[in-house]
């Protein structure tokens, strides 16, 4: 969340009650100041976290997250692997996605 504790259980339990958040342990980004004007997200735990499979919850999924931030740049690093490392979803290459800032009318 990056906010104070109860900003973050305000909002961790107004997405809960209309379904579209969960809170998974072990999995929280923190956001620090970088070079320049950006912000660098990365997971506490350098393996990332172990999560349920949503499509079968007898599957577990380890996450990665990595994230950069900048004034107009957004990079992802975003990937989960089956427990024997097979990559399930994420970039292949290791490079992640650059979303571009669009221009606001």
């Amino acid at each position: 969340c990056g906010g104070t504790d109860a900003a973050c259980d305000a909002l961790a339990a107004l997405a809960s009650e209309k379904g579209e958040w969960e809170a998974l342990d072990g999995c929280d980004v923190v956001w620090r100041p970088a070079s320049g004007d950006g912000f660098e997200g990365t997971m506490d735990a350098p393996d990332g976290c172990v999560v349920k499979s949503q499509r079968d919850a007898s599957v577990s999924v380890r996450v990665r997250d990595a994230l950069s931030l900048e004034s107009n740049l957004l990079s992802v690093d975003d990937c989960g692997y089956a427990m024997d490392g097979t990559l399930l979803y994420g970039s292949p290459d290791g490079e992640p996605y650059r979303l571009a800032r669009r221009g606001v009318d």
